[in-house]
């Protein structure tokens, strides 16, 4: 088909849109961008990333419909800014007169150096393109074809501070695009946005990639002009800012050179205290626990007239192998990581701990976190508790709590950090109230670490193996490629799921005794109790088959299809995820898809 012929097809916005995305990839590709500035490059990318995303939510479609030729007043104010996108990346003229940056065009398409990629370029496996890679790749060739444009750009003249205003203009185009959306179209928008977060955060595997990526989100104000309204754009990325700063903490508690390495604190603009601040006198902590109860894991009490309550690490359970040096510094790292002055954003779901205390008489150690919305001293009531004491919740309440939940391990994830413990007494309530539902927490984190480093002995609690993921069960070494992984949290969080769904502790619905040793062979057969037609289908009947299939995906992660229909789990429609990452996106997507 002749280039005239593709014109007369293809609709007028997808060619002003191709020229948009045309015109960034060539910002992105030219020659001679200055390395020291690359994080302006990642800024570009992500802007482009949501100029794509948008096109997805709209209702603008490739070929030529009705609409093009009855366009309404918000449908032709959306094509105006995608004229303005196109001029400001696209025109190499308006681009000098107006930021005073020159570009010439070239013909040399060799390889540049400094656009190796660093991470940020490309999200999930390869050998199944994204939506939003198909639509940047089919922009591209429409260009290329279509439109009058270089094949490649190299920068003759080059000022960050001129580069910055671009992607400043840029960005506010973007969120005029974004506003502009309808309402079930802004929703769809958002919920591509925070998946695309979570790669972007995934594809960050050194600490020199998340510095960039924040220094792509921190672009200053001062010199923008025209009273450009970059505090919108903040908004719109301090969700991923926030993951991006508490995943580079997460990545350089650790480090010994960090506390005095100031430029690194500065460049990444991280607020936490020291290592050593965290460790509190036990002597000034009391707690109401009594004498006579020994291996208790919480405890509510004060510190220093502070009401408090404490979660407890027992270190005369661990194997021999692991010295009590190494578990002071674990705990001494999660409490600068969990510390209120820690910057934690509010979708991880974390408590603000105070620091640690060791009790070398007791032999442990214990967080000890602050009870800021409990007025009196007592310990926040778990979600196992209300399972047995308060009344079944609303549907709608049960749903928010399972999308919370589902976004929470996400992130968490998203940061590189494995919870290790997840089941329901370790979801905590943070008011008195047993029938406020929304400010909750994860506890638990006496096993979390980072992923990748060394990984120690549960406790030998089989009831805690009700919520492990058999590859994890009973008290076998872990570590290497035996340790912990993604898969293991969300199976925990399917099994914590259908607790919610069912309103019912899993050990009840199973008919499994805690008063006595639970066999082992219960134990491993626990996931098929679970995943039988006759369990989802009780589960289907409390919170309705959309919830029930998100179980189902959570407890199948890793699982084969042929392991599946072995579980007797036969569905000609089941679509298994490709990875972790992807199970929990497509478990949100489900329960964000639930309308009561």
């Amino acid at each position: 088909m002749d280039p005239g012929t593709i014109v007369g097809v293809v609709s007028l916005a997808f060619q002003i849109f191709s020229g948009c995305v045309k015109g960034c990839q060539l910002l992105l590709e030219a020659r001679d961008f200055p390395k020291n500035y690359a994080y302006l490059r990642h800024r570009l990318l992500l802007e482009q990333f949501r100029l794509l995303d948008w096109w997805g939510a709209s209702d603008f479609t490739l070929e030529t419909t009705f609409e093009d030729t009855s366009t309404t007043e918000r449908r032709q104010l959306m094509i105006d800014t995608m004229c303005q996108i196109r001029s400001l990346t696209l025109n190499i003229d308006h681009i000098k007169n107006r930021y005073g940056l020159t570009l010439k065009t070239t013909n040399n398409t060799g390889r540049d150096d400094a656009l190796t990629p660093t991470g940020l370029a490309t999200f999930g496996p390869a050998e199944r393109p994204s939506k939003r890679e198909t639509l940047r790749q089919a922009c591209l060739q429409f260009a290329d074809k279509c439109l009058e444009c270089p094949m490649r750009l190299r920068w003759a003249t080059f000022d960050a501070t001129k580069f910055e205003q671009l992607l400043a203009r840029f960005s506010d185009l973007n969120n005029l695009m974004h506003s502009n959306l309808e309402f079930a179209q802004r929703c769809q928008y958002i919920q591509v946005q925070e998946d695309m977060y979570i790669r972007v955060l995934q594809s960050c595997h050194k600490l020199d990639q998340v510095i960039e990526l924040i220094q792509s989100l921190r672009l200053p104000t001062d010199h923008i002009p025209g009273g450009s309204s970059w505090g919108s754009n903040d908004n719109t990325f301090s969700a991923l800012g926030g993951l991006a700063r508490f995943m580079a903490l997460n990545m350089t508690v650790g480090e010994e050179a960090f506390s005095h390495d100031k430029d690194t604190v500065a460049r990444m603009a991280l607020e936490a205290p020291s290592r050593e601040s965290v460790e509190l006198a036990v002597l000034e902590l009391n707690t109401q626990a009594k004498e006579n109860e020994k291996d208790i894991q919480r405890a509510a009490g004060t510190y220093n007239s502070t009401a408090v309550w404490v979660e407890w690490k027992y270190y005369d359970n661990f194997n021999a192998t692991l010295t009590l040096d190494y578990v002071k510094d674990r705990i001494a790292r999660l409490a600068v990581l969990l510390h209120k002055k820690s910057e934690k954003p509010q979708e991880l779901r974390l408590p603000a701990a105070l620091g640690y205390v060791h009790d070398p008489s007791s032999r442990r150690f214990g967080l000890v976190f602050e009870s800021l919305a409990l007025t009196r001293v007592s310990l926040p009531q778990s979600l196992y508790a209300r399972l047995q004491t308060s009344m079944k919740p609303s549907l709608t309440m049960r749903l928010a709590m399972a999308q919370r939940l589902v976004v929470s391990l996400a992130y968490l994830h998203a940061t590189k950090w494995l919870h290790k413990g997840l089941r329901s007494d370790n979801i905590l309530f943070l008011t008195p109230s047993a029938s406020d539902w929304q400010p909750f927490c994860l506890s638990g984190f006496d096993y979390s670490r980072p992923g990748g480093e060394m990984t120690e002995l549960p406790t030998n609690d089989r009831k805690h193996d009700l919520y492990r993921h058999p590859d994890v069960q009973f008290d076998v070494p872990r570590d290497g490629e035996y340790g912990y992984k993604e898969m293991h949290d969300i199976y925990s969080l399917g099994v914590v799921l259908m607790e919610i769904g069912l309103w019912q502790p899993i050990h009840q619905f199973l008919g499994v005794s805690l008063n006595q040793l639970i066999p082992r062979p219960t134990i491993r057969g626990i996931r098929k109790s679970l995943l039988k037609a006759e369990s989802l289908a009780i589960l289907q009947s409390e919170a309705g088959e959309r919830f029930s299939e998100v179980v189902r995906l959570c407890l199948a992660v890793g699982l084969s299809l042929n392991e599946l229909g072995s579980f007797g789990v036969i569905r000609e429609d089941v679509v298994l995820p490709e990875n972790s990452t992807a199970c929990l996106q497509r478990a949100q997507q489900i329960l964000q898809s639930i309308i009561l």
